[in-house]
């Protein structure tokens, strides 16, 4: 189990958030069910990408993501 005091970025396709109902609270629920708020660094929302927004032009954002996460 991830600890919830740990710091967490959670990444979002924005383009399933303005389409499919219900994903913003899905995600919502999902980083609360991850992480505390002391511990949710971030929530990026990625435009241009659908469900795999980590692959194609969305691998900058995640690949800077991380790179935030880890303090690099």
């Amino acid at each position: 189990m991830y600890p919830s005091h740990a710091p967490a970025i959670v990444i979002s396709s924005q383009d399933r958030i303005d389409t499919v109902t219900g994903w913003e609270e899905g995600q919502r629920g999902l980083a609360e069910e991850v992480t505390s708020e002391e511990g949710l660094v971030d929530w990026i929302k990625v435009k241009g990408q659908g469900h795999w927004v980590c692959e194609d032009d969305g691998r900058v954002v995640c690949e800077k993501a991380l790179r935030k996460l880890i303090g690099a």
